[in-house]
């Protein structure tokens, strides 16, 4: 349920943040509801408000804003790597792909060296790249996407993320400055994405009704399109 315009995911688990921290963050002006470690505000400013609590108290923040036509976006990439850090990757096939070709190797190769199975909801599981210990992509070398050319599309249109019927865009440290973004621009590139993996979406659940299992359902939508 979208309570507010910004969305901001704090990992502050109950019971490991000082009572004093929680209140502060609860009571923060604009904040418009409370679910779990998801708070709603009114403004940017408040969610940035929220952010700082939460770093004091050695939490992370992501903030999220509903895009809405007449909104002011702008992004610029800065190279720190933060959109590349303890993020959910998705890789589809025609992605695993390209990017196997790109470094030389087969699908096989490419899925066990790079890439690891998820199931973040109703029992779909997807293929998404691996981290490093340091949260940051696997890909992510040397402060620059070592597949930079061939880079999924869930990174190519970031700081756009399509979920649950809304577009967000992620606020991190490129935001608010380079070109700005029109909403049709990002209603276009949410639409494109949302509907490749709609697509993926619908093939695995036609597979899983014809009684496959994970294993057979990921090896027929990833490697019937390695090129013989």
């Amino acid at each position: 349920m979208q309570l507010s315009r910004f969305r901001v995911l704090c990992t502050l688990p109950e019971g490991l943040i000082p009572q004093r921290v929680q209140d502060e963050i609860r009571t923060t002006p604009g904040v418009r509801g409370v679910t779990g470690c998801i708070l709603w505000t009114d403004t940017l400013d408040s969610a940035f408000r929220v952010r700082e609590v939460a770093k004091s108290a050695g939490g992370k923040v992501k903030i999220y804003e509903a895009v809405v036509d007449g909104g002011e976006y702008r992004f610029e990439c800065q190279g720190k790597g933060t959109c590349c850090s303890e993020a959910y990757i998705l890789v589809l096939p025609d992605e695993a792909n390209m990017i196997s070709e790109y470094l030389g190797v087969s699908i096989d190769d490419f899925l066990d060296e790079f890439c690891e199975i998820a199931t973040p909801h109703d029992s779909l599981s997807t293929i998404k790249l691996k981290t490093r210990p340091n949260g940051k992509c696997i890909f992510f070398e040397d402060d620059k996407c070592r597949i930079q050319p061939v880079k999924p599309g869930e990174c190519s249109i970031y700081p756009i993320i399509p979920h649950e019927g809304a577009i967000w865009w992620v606020h991190g440290p490129g935001s608010g400055k380079g070109r700005q973004y029109t909403f049709y621009e990002i209603k276009k590139l949410a639409g494109e994405r949302y509907r490749k993996v709609k697509d993926y979406c619908d093939a695995y659940a036609k597979l899983l009704s014809e009684g496959r299992d994970q294993d057979s359902i990921l090896d027929i939508l990833f490697k019937k399109i390695e090129k013989n």
